[in-house]
């Protein structure tokens, strides 16, 4: 239960209009891995319109994506 309150408020930092809190919630998921949050990368990457932040959403997916395999 507690893992899925952390989750919907790094899913609202992730998407939110501040780069600062994206890059914040970032750093959360990319020590959190799992099915959950490599999906939720997935979303983030495709909807980012900053390059750098977009760069590092590929990053953590790909990490996350080579920890599941």
């Amino acid at each position: 239960m507690l893992w899925a309150a952390q989750l919907q408020r790094s899913r609202r930092g992730l998407f939110s209009r501040s780069p600062v809190r994206r890059l914040a919630a970032l750093g959360y998921l990319g020590g959190r891995p799992g099915v959950e949050t490599a999906r939720l990368l997935q979303d983030y990457v495709k909807w980012e319109a900053q390059p750098t932040l977009r760069k590092r959403g590929q990053h953590l997916l790909r990490r996350m994506e080579a920890h599941l395999d």
